[in-house]
């Protein structure tokens, strides 16, 4: 009788001890899988080396190193389709030219900022994102550079594709107020446009050929206002590239297209500014490799002529490097 009394208490304590290991391996997961804090880092670099023509020779006219993108970044999941972000970035540019007596890179500029945004999709091809930020930019080299702005940032993103045709459209305000007085401005607004366009009709032969025509066109708007608030200038910048471009595997891209580049500046009358309107003809070759989080590219874009530039029969020749690193 003993034994059978000691047999079930010692079965009901192994029961017992499994259920409470169940427990415990049971409530560890959802703990993982409801984290809704993610980090990252994002490092992306410039280089790009340039060459100068005039009366049919090529000579040295600048190197630049450019950290385009260096910034520690938080995101919280509020919903499914809803997130927060905090960032901070400190991009900045180092640069020689053949006008310095001595070869010797020195930092241009440096432009630290820190932000806070937000990030919704209403749907799965729409992305709405609203942002506030603080703009620190100066030169070591030169006193003279130093501005502190704060800005807001409104920015709406549609994209849409199948197995032939891809389209994305981005467009982004950033009203911009400067709490220090260096330019003749202490407010701007700018407004950038983006669109771009595949259309792969190679795949119409072979499936996942992933090659067609390819256009990019960006167009960015900057209205400038004086210390009353009143309209002082405005600028536009267009540029334009159209071409072919081949992706056949995830890890490589090629582009080659034909590359127009506009610029214009206005007074506060509207009119234009002498010699601040000119127009370039140019090409642009490019190759992309990426490897899980890094990648990398070389660029070279022969400028063939410009319009209304101080010296429009000079050409000109960009070599550009570029590296990648997200986590």
């Amino acid at each position: 009788m003993n034994k059978k009394i000691l047999i079930l208490i010692s079965m009901l304590c192994s029961l017992n001890l499994f259920a409470q290991e169940t427990t415990v391996a049971e409530a560890e997961k959802p703990v993982a899988e409801d984290s809704k804090i993610s980090f990252s880092f994002d490092f992306g670099m410039e280089t790009s080396f340039n060459l100068a023509g005039h009366d049919d020779e090529l000579a040295f006219d600048s190197f630049c190193f450019e950290v385009t993108d260096l910034t520690f970044g938080a995101e919280v999941a509020l919903l499914d389709n809803l997130a927060f972000s905090f960032y901070f970035a400190a991009p900045m540019v180092l640069e020689t030219t053949a006008e310095s007596l001595i070869p010797v890179v020195t930092v241009a500029e440096v432009a630290p900022e820190l932000g806070v945004g937000l990030a919704f999709n209403p749907i799965e091809d729409v992305t709405l994102e609203f942002g506030l930020g603080h703009n620190l930019t100066f030169a070591p080299s030169s006193l003279e550079v130093f501005s502190v702005d704060a800005g807001l940032l409104v920015s709406a993103a549609v994209s849409y594709e199948n197995s032939f045709f891809a389209i994305n459209i981005t467009d982004t305000l950033n009203p911009n107020w400067r709490m220090t007085k260096v330019e003749d401005y202490k407010s701007f607004i700018d407004n950038e446009l983006e669109v771009e366009l595949t259309f792969d009709f190679f795949n119409f032969i072979k499936e996942d050929l992933n090659t067609g025509l390819w256009v990019y066109n960006d167009l960015v708007t900057d209205h400038f206002f004086d210390d009353k608030d009143n309209y002082s200038s405005c600028s536009i910048e267009n540029e334009l590239f159209a071409g072919l471009h081949t992706a056949p595997v995830e890890w490589f891209e090629a582009k080659a297209a034909f590359y127009g580049d506009f610029v214009v500046e206005s007074d506060k009358d509207v009119k234009v500014v002498d010699g601040r309107d000119t127009a370039g003809f140019l090409m642009f070759f490019e190759v992309a490799f990426s490897y899980k989080n890094i990648g990398f590219a070389v660029s070279y874009n022969p400028v063939f002529y410009t319009v209304n530039a101080e010296t429009p029969e000079d050409t000109s020749h960009e070599i550009l490097a570029a590296v990648t690193v997200s986590f």
